[in-house]
C-alpha cells in the first residue's frame, strides 16, 4: 500500500541528464513523465509516473517531492516494523519457479569449505538462472541494518550472493525451511560463477561482521559506517 502511494505521489518536473542510463523527461503541456530506472542485476525495470498535481502547488517541484517522500518513507516504515518495505523485497514477476533446480528455503553447503547458505531469491537473464543465497555463520544469517529515514529505527535486510546455475551441482542440499517471503529484504548483492568466488564472497562477509557495527542513529554521520550484522534464521521463518 505504501509503495503504491509513493508511486502516485511522485510529481514530474524537468529532468535532464547526459547519462545514457536515463531518459530525459518527455515534454507535455499537462502531464510530464518521469522515467526512473531501477537496476536489478543485469536488467532494468522502468516505472513511468504520470503526474500533474505539482503545478497547483506554489513550491519548487524538487523540494516538494523530497519533503513528501521523506514523510511517506518514514510513515511506511513505521506502519510495519516487522517486515522490510516492499521496495526491498524479492520480485518474482514473470519467473517460473518450476524451472529452477533449487527451492525457496533450501539450505545448501559447499562441503569442501564448510560454507552454508539458504536460498531466498531467484533471478534469470540472458546468461541463465541465478540463485540468491544468504550465507549462514552457524545458524545466523548475513544481514545488515540501515537507517529508516531520519529516525533511530533500522530497516533489517539480508545480504545476497547470487550463484550461477553452472555451480549448483557442486553444492550439497541439506533440507528445506518454510520461509515467509514478506520478511525478506535485500541488502547488498554479489554474484558468483565459480567456487573461488563463493569463498571470496563468504570470507568478505565474515570479515565485515567481525567489525563493530555502527548504531543506526549514528549511521548517517559516519563516513564509512559498518552496517553488517547477523540475524537469527528464525527471523524469516513462516511461523515465527
Amino acid at each position: 500500500m505504501c509503495l503504491s502511494v509513493l508511486k502516485n505521489i511522485l510529481q514530474s518536473y524537468p529532468f535532464e541528464t547526459k547519462n545514457k542510463d536515463f531518459l530525459a523527461a518527455r515534454k507535455g503541456f499537462k502531464i510530464r513523465t518521469l522515467v526512473f530506472f531501477i537496476k536489478k542485476r543485469r536488467y532494468i525495470r522502468v516505472f513511468r509516473f504520470n503526474l500533474n498535481l505539482i503545478k497547483k502547488i506554489k513550491m519548487k517541484p524538487h523540494l516538494f517531492i523530497i519533503i513528501l517522500l521523506l514523510i511517506l518513507i518514514i510513515g511506511c516504515n513505521m506502519s510495519n516494523k516487522q517486515n522490510p518495505p516492499k521496495l526491498f523485497q524479492p520480485d518474482w514477476d514473470g519467473l517460473n519457479h518450476e524451472n529452477f533446480a533449487l527451492e525457496l528455503g533450501e539450505e545448501i553447503e559447499l562441503e569442501s569449505d564448510k560454507i552454508k547458505g539458504v536460498v531466498l531469491d531467484f533471478s534469470e537473464d540472458e546468461g541463465g538462472k541465478w540463485y540468491g543465497i544468504c550465507f549462514l555463520n552457524k545458524k545466523k544469517l548475513f544481514g545488515r541494518q540501515i537507517p529508516s529515514g531520519f529516525s533511530k529505527d533500522c530497516i533489517d535486510l539480508l545480504d545476497f550472493t547470487f550463484l550461477h546455475q553452472t555451480i549448483i551441482n557442486s553444492l550439497k542440499r541439506n533440507g528445506k525451511r518454510e520461509i515467509d517471503i514478506n520478511k525478506i529484504g535485500k541488502g547488498s548483492i554479489d554474484t558468483a560463477k565459480g567456487i573461488d568466488e563463493i569463498i571470496r564472497s563468504y570470507n568478505y562477509g565474515i570479515e565485515q561482521r567481525n567489525k563493530k557495527q555502527t548504531p543506526c542513529d549514528e549511521n548517517l554521520m559516519k563516513l564509512n559506517p559498518v552496517n553488517e550484522c547477523y540475524f537469527e534464521i528464525e527471523k524469516i521463518l513462516k511461523y515465527n
